[in-house]
Formats: C-alpha cells, structure tokens, sequence
C-alpha cells in the first residue's frame, strides 16, 4: 500500500468564488449550506458556515466526500464536559458540536477581522482564534471517512481512540495554515512546529504518531500532511495501523519488505503510542532490518521477531459510541 503523493489542499471552487468569511453578507452565508443547522440564531451563521468550511477542507484534502450532516453551535453540553467540540455519528451521518465557548471564540474573533488588521492583533487574541480553528477541523477530521456504511461507521466506533485523535490533531496541525488562509486570507505564519507546540490533550499521541507516519514519507511537510489526512480520512478504521506499517516498510525495506516485519510493525505501533516499555527499542531494531533488507543485506529475521515486547492483550480504548472531544 503505497502513501499518496504530496497534494497540497486547493480552496474549492465554491470557496474560492467567495470573499473570506468575514467578509461574507449573510446571503453568502447561507448560499451553499448543505448541513443542517441547530442551536444557531442570525448572528451565529458564520460559525455554522465556518464548520461546514472546515469540513469541507478535510474532504477536499483527503479525497473524501462530505460525511458532516448536522451541525451544533452553542451547544451547552460540550462546555459541560470541558470540551471545545465534539463530534460523532448519528447513524451513519456525521454530527458535530461546538461549545457555547468556542462559538463565542470563533465570533468573536470573525468580527475582530472586519475591524482590526491581523498583524494588529495581540498573540493571545491570534492564538485563542487559531485554536477555534484548529477544534473545527480536528472535529471534522472524526467524521470524515472513506465511506459511510453501517460498516464503515461500525469499523471507525471499534478503532483504537488513541490513533483516531492522534491521526485528527496531526491532520489538523499539518493543514491549519492552509485553511486560515483559504478562509479567511490571513498567513499565520511557519506551521511546521504546530504538533511540538501544541497543548492539545493529545501531543502525546501526536507527536508519535506523526514520526511513524513521517517514516512512510520522504519527510517534508506536505508529504506527512498528505500521508496524514490519507490514513487518517481514506483508510477504513480498522486497517490504519497496518497502513501506516506498509508505508514505513515501503520507504524503509523497498517493494519486497518481508511482510513479517511489516505485521511486527504494526503490532508494535500500539504501545509505542501509549509509552510501553521496549517498543522503541524494538521499532528501531525493526526499521534497521528494513534498511539492511533493501540494501541487500541478510536478517535473522526469526530471531527479531522473537525479541519482540510482550503485546499488551488488553483491548485499546475505542471510540465507543460516545462523542469524541
């Protein structure tokens, strides 16, 4: 399973006809809404908009359609849980919600840019602003899939939860820039540290999950960016660690890597993520032996295998049916 090539997101041609969104009257507003709408009075439509933009970025961006069907703003019950967003299925149509705070955030900061010029705005008012961006598309990342049978969403509730926001938060950070542009004209400038500098719940599982997808890519940003939104919107729920080991057994070991090192890979992937002791030494030990098989060097391939950690039996944390933050 080869990573696509590096694409970098395009605006879509309904976007791109359109001024940025603050900007936008409310017949603009309006004008192509696809979603269903609640909690949102007259004032709150650029918030719904925005969602909808978002989510339309992530599918752009991953070759994917739209699975967003209805959208929340105000909503009271993801402030409750602390959350800035929360997303899930309905069925097999995607919900998404945000908090009374960060719809507030974000209208805040739409009517901030018909007013002040963004150089002019102080860092905390930019980062608040960039981080109610950043929940929107994470958010949209969650119900954005390659399909939206009863099976697919059955795969996506029954996956490892630390990847599903791992993968989302890397998506996210990898093509915020490209989105605050697309959408609002505004360069936020180098993006390329976004996941090391994160706070979000998840740097954890971010910043080992973007070195392994990284490994399957020729490591710029855009590769990963590409690889990211692939495994993470295009690749049923259930396959994602297998394809993440394919692609570092492809860069790493060429077209015939020993496919027991590929399947090593991805049974290791688990608990590198969550910290497990020897998985990185073993990763690493791995990898070698993907590069001396490329170069032709022989592998006691029995003996590595062996040496392997004990997997930790225990079923991961999935994402159940409950709503994701």
């Amino acid at each position: 399973m080869q990573m696509l090539a590096a694409t970098p997101p395009t605006p879509s041609s309904s976007t791109a006809a359109l001024p940025p969104l603050q900007d936008r009257t409310p017949e603009q507003l309006r004008a192509g809404m696809v979603v269903t709408v609640r909690g949102a009075g007259s004032a709150d439509l650029a918030a719904a908009r925005l969602i909808q933009d978002g989510a339309q970025f992530v599918a752009r961006a991953a070759g994917t359609t739209l699975g967003l069907k209805t959208v929340e703003v105000n909503y009271a019950a993801a402030d409750r849980q602390g959350a800035l967003g929360l997303a899930t299925f309905q069925g097999t149509e995607g919900w998404f919600a945000l908090s009374q705070r960060s719809t507030t955030g974000i209208l805040e900061g739409i009517q901030r840019l018909r007013t002040t010029p963004w150089a002019a705005w102080s860092e905390a008012e930019r980062q608040a602003f960039i981080q109610g961006n950043e929940t929107i598309l994470h958010e949209a990342a969650h119900v954005t899939l390659d399909g939206y049978s009863s099976a697919d969403v059955a795969k996506w509730r029954g996956a490892n939860r630390d990847f599903e926001e791992g993968l989302s938060e890397v998506t996210t950070m990898h093509h915020i820039g490209a989105f605050m542009r697309d959408e609002f004209g505004v360069d936020i400038g180098d993006t390329s540290n976004r996941i090391s500098q994160s706070v979000s719940a998840y740097t954890r599982f971010t910043e080992r999950i973007e070195r392994m997808v990284a490994m399957g890519t020729d490591g710029s940003e855009a590769a990963i960016a590409a690889a990211a939104a692939r495994i993470s919107d295009r690749v049923p729920a259930d396959r994602r660690l297998e394809a993440i080991a394919q692609g570092i057994g492809d860069a790493l070991g060429g077209p015939t890597a020993p496919p027991e090192l590929i399947a090593e890979i991805a049974k290791t992937l688990p608990g590198f993520v969550a910290e497990k002791n020897g998985t990185r030494t073993h990763l690493m030990e791995l990898q070698a032996a993907l590069v001396d098989h490329a170069a032709g060097r022989p592998i006691d391939l029995a003996a590595l295998l062996a040496d392997g950690p004990e997997i930790d039996a225990t079923p991961p944390r999935t994402n159940g049916f409950d709503p994701l933050d």
